[in-house]
């Protein structure tokens, strides 16, 4: 878990958005719990009389969600885009496959919803509301992500390090330092990348992230030191597109690097096919960390349609 040693400009930031008092969040949040224990009575008093009407022996009616979750076969084969092709050549490793052919889900749905843990934030920020926090980070966001960029980090060869010292250059200016590095890896490669990264914006958006060590960050002249944290996900070529919409949040850049517009007409099969590999890594990377932010969901799910229908225009073409 880091501590709040090298954020006092964010947590300062937070707290002094239009001089916010700590009682108004506490009040919201107690009163999401309430709703929350409420909703758990009335389930309970629902199982109660399931449970008092079979000892009883009269028939319980079964859950009709639950008898809505039982897809049937044909119709969850078409909730997918069969294609037959030389997987290996191609930016799709984590698709679901069956030798060569592709299954592609038509639809890139919302992972389940997460809550995210207060006791990951600084201790000032416990307090506040967590939709407050990230509207505070829309305004600082990009600043602090200029101050991620200015870092020059190298993996080293041979063992990951617990902390490491890399090159910072804030150009004068009074910016956050990154509290961390990530190192960044997949399950089914040994290489790693190192991302400077400020802890706030991933503790208060990733409901998955794991505790985060304490953050003393250590300065020397033209240089810094960060606790090193290893972070394995499914797709670690599009985790700099996530890591960019965390902190800018600008839907838009987010959509444009997924989604060419227009799309050429000239495009190749192999170019789109690795266009919907890297918007597939992209969620699953969501998916993963347990992303918490209503915006990017939906406009993923809008690339990948647009991307699918451009794939099976191009079938077609191909095919006729």
């Amino acid at each position: 878990m880091f501590d709040n040693t090298n954020t006092p400009l964010i947590t300062a930031t937070v707290l002094a958005k239009e001089n916010i008092s700590a009682a108004e969040p506490l009040r919201s949040t107690q009163s999401k719990l309430s709703r929350r224990a409420r909703t758990r009575l009335i389930i309970n008093s629902s199982d109660s009389k399931s449970k008092s009407s079979l000892q009883q022996g009269r028939p319980v009616v079964p859950n009709p969600r639950r008898r809505r979750a039982q897809v049937a076969p044909a119709k969850l084969a078409s909730q997918f885009l069969q294609l037959s092709l030389d997987v290996n050549e191609l930016d799709m490793t984590n698709m679901p496959s069956t030798g060569n052919t592709l299954r592609i889900p038509k639809h890139l749905p919302r992972a389940p919803v997460r809550y995210i843990n207060p006791a990951l934030l600084p201790e000032e920020l416990r307090h506040v509301s967590m939709d407050y926090i990230q509207d505070c980070l829309v305004e600082i966001g990009p600043v602090l992500f200029d101050s991620a960029k200015s870092v020059v980090a190298d993996p080293p060869r041979n063992e990951l390090p617990c902390q490491l010292e890399v090159q910072y250059d804030n150009k004068g200016q009074n910016t956050e330092s990154p509290s961390h590095l990530f190192a960044i890896h997949s399950k089914t490669s040994t290489a790693v990348s190192l991302f400077p990264i400020h802890a706030i914006v991933f503790t208060s958006h990733c409901a998955n992230l794991p505790a985060l060590p304490a953050s003393r960050t250590i300065f020397t002249k033209g240089s810094v030191t960060l606790p090193v944290v290893p972070l394995r996900i499914p797709h670690p070529a599009s985790f700099p597109t996530l890591m960019h919409y965390l902190y800018t949040k600008k839907i838009d850049q987010l959509v444009a690097s997924l989604l060419p517009n227009p799309i050429a007409d000239d495009v190749s099969m192999h170019t789109l096919l690795n266009q919907i590999g890297r918007v597939y890594g992209l969620w699953m990377n969501a998916v993963a960390l347990g992303v918490c932010e209503d915006k990017i969901w939906p406009a993923v799910d809008d690339v990948w349609v647009k991307l699918l229908d451009a794939l099976q225009e191009k079938i077609a073409t191909t095919s006729s």
